[in-house]
């Protein structure tokens, strides 16, 4: 969800604050949350982590059941 400055900037007059030091500090606050990661987001990397750690598991239990069956043969 966007940050929507004009209702922040709306906000603040209410509250007191003139018409240019509220829209200041709306600008000032979309620029310094511009960039942080959505809940989506964090939900998409979760899920990305979730299957790379699923495919380096079934990875290792792979390479560890090729060295037991070499071990085996040889042994």
């Amino acid at each position: 969800m966007a940050f929507d400055t004009q209702r922040a900037a709306r906000r603040l007059t209410d509250a007191g604050l003139d018409d240019r030091a509220a829209e200041g500090v709306a600008d000032v606050v979309d620029s310094a949350t511009d960039g942080l990661a959505t809940e989506a987001s964090v939900t998409a990397l979760k899920a990305e982590m979730y299957r790379a750690l699923w495919i380096q598991g079934a990875g290792i239990i792979a390479a560890t059941a090729a060295i037991v069956a070499v071990a085996t043969a040889v042994g």
